[in-house]
């Protein structure tokens, strides 16, 4: 099955993980230069013009610090904030929202599903292609408390627990806020079908979208990034 091999991790901001490693890098600096310069103060070893000169440079290295820690709490939204020139589409009712192309287009028309209220499909049709759509990528969400077919209502633990304990759905991380996972299956025509859900405050969302290619797949893989709760 070709989404079998897809690894979950990829969906990752790979912001995040190069900042953790330059603070790190950087702590370590700051912490070796700290230690050389109270040795030396102690001790009488250097002279001034020295003195001044390591203080300078702690100086120098304590504001790349905090220049880091000021950047690093909004490293998970960094790729999103990257895409410029791309639309926004905005839920205010589980407050969330994802960009798309400018090229693509957000529409809630169309489908309806009273057990699973479809929010919005962004879409893209082929220009020289004939009819149909090159992207297409449908959202659809439930607020905890309504109603599932079993009479039971709709809870944040329970849907969790549905896929925590789901073999085929692999916990990743994305742009946001929200534990989500996603699934891989592959289509009647070879291709593969992507089923992302993210589990929110407020309720959980479902992204989904189907690609034979892998220049499909790096967009599509792009526009679920971008995802987060406001």
């Amino acid at each position: 099955m070709s989404g079998g091999n897809q690894d979950p991790k990829e969906f990752m901001t790979k912001e995040e993980s190069s900042v953790k490693t330059i603070g790190l890098v950087l702590l370590i600096a700051i912490m070796f230069t700290s230690i050389v310069y109270l040795y030396a103060i102690n001790n009488d070893a250097i002279d001034t013009m020295e003195k001044a000169s390591l203080e300078n440079r702690m100086g120098k290295m304590q504001e790349e610090i905090d220049s880091l820690k000021n950047s690093q709490g909004d490293a998970s939204l960094t790729q999103a904030n990257a895409i410029s020139g791309w639309k926004t589409y905005e839920n205010e009712k589980l407050g969330y929202q994802i960009q798309y192309p400018s090229d693509w287009t957000a529409s809630d028309e169309g489908k309806s599903d009273p057990q699973y209220p479809y929010d919005m499909e962004l879409t893209k049709e082929y220009t020289d292609a004939g009819e149909g759509y090159e992207y297409n990528m449908g959202i659809t969400s439930r607020s905890y408390g309504t109603s599932l077919n079993d009479g039971t209502l709709f809870n944040k633990d329970a849907a969790l627990k549905d896929l925590a304990t789901n073999k085929d759905a692999q916990k990743i991380a994305i742009a946001g806020e929200g534990e989500a996972y996603y699934r891989a299956e592959e289509t009647l025509g070879g291709g593969t079908h992507w089923m992302v859900s993210i589990i929110g405050d407020k309720g959980a969302v479902a992204i989904e979208c189907s690609f034979d290619d892998s220049t499909k797949e790096a967009l599509y893989r792009q526009v679920i990034s971008t995802f987060r709760f406001n």
